[in-house]
């Protein structure tokens, strides 16, 4: 019933599941099942109840599910879903609500197509990270998440929409780089202070208004963003810099009404002009901040 340390299970290439385990209820360390290429399941774990350290499933090409571990509900340190060639949805982490202290990395999941089994998750640590999910469509059942770190969103080629944090306060960094069929941003309510938001690459994205709430911002960065038009940050007061960078469809600063206090201003290749960006600090500044503009 209880393994003390870890139950690590690398690179068996005849291992197909893990009947003879049904009795298993306890790992003390870290649940570690890496490079199993016939594996397809976990169902013998299905009376596991608790982990002590993370879960690690990598590179376990024939893996389709892992719903037996859905009554686990905290690990220490951190849960890795990388690189496993047939799961659809994150069913088997429907009981997490606490990934550890380094956080929850989805990565490399070709069929994975929704974030589906994160609704229970509340903290994530320093990272919540999903990154080239070829398939991924959506992120929107982080419903119950509070606090993060970092977020990081970058390489899923098909995702459209980001979604669906109304109980995160906490997050000090959101980086959104290289969705390329990303068009919106939204769902970030109660978010009212953040050291840096990136967004950067994606090609298809048009709207960026999923801060309502958000006051201060240490870095905002919009780069390579070609038709991204609307940006509404309406609360926002406070930025220390401010860089707007190859973004031709950006031609006005109305989603930026209140901001009055800015330190520095970096406008490259983007549908402003000279000129309205100057009236626009002018009117809107004291003091004024460092203008750069690229040529």
């Amino acid at each position: 019933k209880l393994i003390v340390s870890d139950l690590l299970v690398h690179d068996n290439k005849e291992l197909s599941s893990f009947y003879g385990f049904e009795q298993l209820e306890h790992v003390g360390g870290a649940l570690s099942i890496v490079g199993n290429s016939l594996l397809g399941h976990l169902d013998g774990l299905a009376k596991l109840s608790s982990i002590g350290k993370g879960i690690q499933l990598d590179d376990n090409v024939a893996l389709q599910q892992f719903d037996a571990l859905v009554n686990i509900s905290k690990v220490s340190e951190r849960v890795s879903i990388t690189r496993n060639g047939k799961i659809r949805n994150l069913k088997g982490l429907g009981g997490l609500a606490n990934a550890g202290t380094q956080g929850l990395f989805i990565e490399g999941n070709a069929l994975l197509r929704t974030d589906e089994g994160l609704n229970r998750l509340v903290g994530a640590g320093k990272q919540l990270v999903f990154r080239k999910n070829s398939q991924l469509k959506h992120i929107k059942n982080l419903q119950l998440l509070q606090h993060v770190e970092e977020l990081r969103i970058e390489d899923n080629l098909e995702l459209e929409a980001v979604d669906g944090f109304p109980m995160l306060q906490v997050l000090d960094r959101l980086y959104l780089h290289y969705n390329k069929s990303l068009v919106t941003v939204a769902g970030f309510p109660k978010v009212t202070l953040i050291d840096a938001i990136e967004v950067e690459g994606n090609k298809n994205m048009q709207t960026l208004n999923g801060f309502p709430f958000l006051k201060v911002a240490t870095s905002l960065h919009l780069e390579a963003n070609q038709t991204l038009s609307e940006v509404r940050f309406k609360k926002l007061d406070t930025v220390s810099t401010f860089d707007i960078i190859d973004s031709m469809a950006f031609t006005s600063f109305k989603g930026f009404l209140p901001l009055k206090n800015i330190k520095v201003l970096k406008i490259c290749n983007t549908g402003l002009s000279q000129l309205s960006v100057e009236n626009f600090v002018k009117s809107r500044h004291d003091p004024k901040p460092t203008l750069k503009f690229c040529d």
